[in-house]
């Protein structure tokens, strides 16, 4: 992401709900999609949707482990990367992302 039509993308796209909370969930850590719908209470396809479209953003990436697809956050913008750790940093306004980041807190590894 390099210019001002991918930041626009990224905004796009990011503002859905269930997509911001995905990639502050995946700003933590690495995840598996199961885990993602434990996490939001979401069915695999609706998951897969959303990542599917970070993924053609091209900041989540996906690797197969096994018979688990792990998915990771991978954004080189500084700008996008700003805007994600303000978020992060200012949690404590959005009820909704704390609860995410309990429920990851809980969520054991993919083995």
């Amino acid at each position: 992401m390099k210019d001002m039509n991918n930041l626009v993308e990224f905004f796009k796209i990011g503002s859905d709900e269930m997509r911001l909370r995905i990639i502050l969930l995946l700003s933590k850590r690495m995840l598996c999609g199961c885990h993602l719908c434990e996490i939001l209470d979401l069915s695999q396809p609706r998951v897969a949707q959303h990542l599917g479209k970070l993924r053609d953003l091209g900041i989540v990436q996906d690797n197969r482990r096994g018979k688990w697809v792990i998915y990771q956050l991978q954004v080189d913008d500084v700008v996008i990367n700003q805007f994600i750790n303000s978020i992060i940093s200012n949690i404590a306004r959005y009820p909704i992302l704390m609860q995410d980041l309990e429920k990851l807190s809980k969520i054991q590894e993919c083995d």
